[in-house]
C-alpha cells in the first residue's frame, strides 16, 4: 500500500505531537496519488524529506503560520531540471488534493517533487 517506512515517519511525527491526525491523513492522500496515478510508491529512500516537508507545511497552515517564500535561486535552478515539467503537473495535482496550501508553499512542493523524480529516475526504482 504505502512504503511502511513513510508510514513509520508518520506515526513518528504523529505521536510526538508534531503533526496532526488531519495532516497525517492529507500526507496518506498524497502518498495514495503518487502511486494510483504515477505508479509511485513514496519511500523512505526516496521521498522522506518530501514527506516531512509536506506533513510540516501542513501544520504550518493548519495553524495559520506565513510561508516564508523561497529562494528564487533554488526555484530557478529547480525549473532547469529535467523533471521539472513533470514536477509541476504533480504539484497542480497535489495542490487540487489538498486546495488549503498557499500558492508560496507550492514552490517548495514542486522542488521537493522533482528531487523525487529525479531520484527515482537515477535509481530506477519507483
Amino acid at each position: 500500500m504505502y512504503g511502511m517506512d513513510i508510514r513509520n515517519r508518520l506515526d513518528l511525527l504523529k505521536k510526538s505531537g508534531t503533526i496532526s491526525q488531519e495532516s497525517y491523513d492529507d500526507v496518506l492522500k498524497v502518498a495514495a496519488y503518487f502511486r494510483e496515478k504515477n505508479g509511485i510508491t513514496l519511500t523512505e529512500e526516496n521521498a522522506s524529506a518530501f514527506v516531512t516537508h509536506l506533513a510540516m507545511a501542513l501544520e504550518r497552515v493548519r495553524k495559520g503560520e506565513k510561508v516564508v517564500p523561497l529562494d528564487r535561486g533554488v526555484y530557478e535552478a529547480a525549473t532547469r531540471e529535467p523533471t521539472f515539467a513533470q514536477a509541476s503537473s504533480c504539484c497542480r495535482d497535489i495542490r487540487r488534493i489538498l486546495p488549503q496550501i498557499p500558492e508560496a508553499e507550492s514552490e517548495y512542493i514542486c522542488t521537493h517533487v522533482g528531487v523525487l523524480l529525479a531520484r527515482i529516475k537515477e535509481g530506477g526504482k519507483q
